[in-house]
Order: C-alpha cells, then sequence, then structure tokens
C-alpha cells in the first residue's frame, strides 16, 4: 500500500508570475507560437493561459470600475454603474479563480 506523491517543477511553483509574463510578452507582440516555443508549452495551452489572464484583467477593471462609482453620489452615474455590476457579476459566476470568489463576495 504505498502512496502516490507529486513533485513539483520550479515553473509550476510560480505560474501566476509565468502567466503574466506571457501575457505582457503577447501584449509586446510576441507570436503565440513564439511563446510555446519560449515557455515549453503547446500553442493552445498559450492561447488558453492569455485568455485565461485577459479574463482576470477585466474582471479586476470592471471590479475597480463598480467600486469608483459606487462612491459617486447617486443619480448620474447609478445606470451605469448597475450595468457594470451586471457584466462583472456574469463574469465572477462563471469563474472559478478564488480572487474571483472574494470579488462577488464584495459586490453584495
Amino acid at each position: 500500500m504505498g502512496n502516490n506523491f507529486y513533485i513539483t517543477n520550479r515553473a509550476t511553483r510560480n505560474f501566476h508570475d509565468r502567466n503574466a509574463q506571457i501575457l505582457s510578452d503577447f501584449y509586446q507582440g510576441v507570436s503565440h507560437r513564439e511563446l510555446s516555443k519560449k515557455y515549453g508549452h503547446s500553442v493552445q495551452w498559450i492561447y488558453k493561459i492569455i485568455a485565461d489572464e485577459r479574463k482576470k484583467e477585466k474582471v479586476t477593471r470592471l471590479f475597480l470600475r463598480v467600486r469608483r462609482h459606487s462612491r459617486q453620489p447617486e443619480g448620474s452615474t447609478a445606470p451605469f454603474n448597475q450595468k457594470c455590476k451586471r457584466s462583472l457579476q456574469r463574469l465572477l459566476f462563471r469563474s472559478t479563480h478564488p480572487h474571483h470568489a472574494f470579488y462577488l463576495e464584495l459586490l453584495k
């Protein structure tokens, strides 16, 4: 009765930093194929990483916009704030990222 154990490699431990760097390289014009060679992942995986990182950026942007407009006096910004809040909630309900659950709790 042996136990299985998993030893992570160094890149896995710092995947948040790696994913942020992949997105940064992508924004600087590096192609998906070049990123896959540089980081040792398939092109499909690079597409997924970029999509996930962009979604996290969008959630953060929407959350900050909602928070900023919620501090404004009621009136002209209320419809805009509600629209942003609904968009953010739709994104967060479909997300499994732990930080997104935190944002969802703050919106209540």
